[in-house]
Parts: structure tokens; C-alpha cells; sequence
């Protein structure tokens, strides 16, 4: 089969469709690990050595965002993969 330079950029089926927003969303997800654990988790570390403070408290609340937005990608993920297998 020759696939020709227009044909390529198009979706054959909903299966590849799918494929590309999963693929999407795990770059999202790995995005928000390495912020999560080289920016805020060092930061947070440096913070509590010098005890308790508001920047700390509000830089803890953000991890915790950040960890039920991942949660979440990572549950929408696992749909996706349900679906593309039932497809």
C-alpha cells in the first residue's frame, strides 16, 4: 500500500483518533511529573528545612493539584485504552 503525503496526515478511524489524544495526554502527564518533582518538590524541600510558612503551605497545595490533575489525565488515559480495545 503507498501512502501518499496527504493520506498520512489524515485519521483513518476513530482507533487512531484515540491513539493520538492518549498519546497527547501521557506528554501532558509527563510534563506535570517533572515540574511536580524537579521544580515544586525541591522547592518544597529547601522551604520546610527553614520550618513553617505561608510559601510553603501554598507550594504544598499546589503539589496537590497538580497530583489529582495528573490522577485525572491518568484515569481518562485508562478510559481511552478501554475504548480503543473494545473498538
Amino acid at each position: 500500500m503507498i501512502i501518499s503525503g496527504t493520506k498520512s496526515t489524515q485519521f483513518p478511524d476513530l482507533w487512531s483518533i484515540i491513539a493520538y489524544i492518549k498519546h497527547g495526554l501521557m506528554i501532558v502527564v509527563i510534563i506535570l511529573v517533572i515540574y511536580s518533582f524537579e521544580g515544586l518538590a525541591k522547592k518544597v524541600s529547601r522551604l520546610s528545612a527553614k520550618g513553617p510558612s505561608p510559601e510553603l503551605v501554598s507550594l504544598q497545595k499546589k503539589q496537590m493539584v497538580f497530583s489529582y490533575k495528573g490522577l485525572v489525565l491518568v484515569l481518562i488515559i485508562l478510559l481511552l485504552t478501554g475504548i480503543m480495545t473494545a473498538i
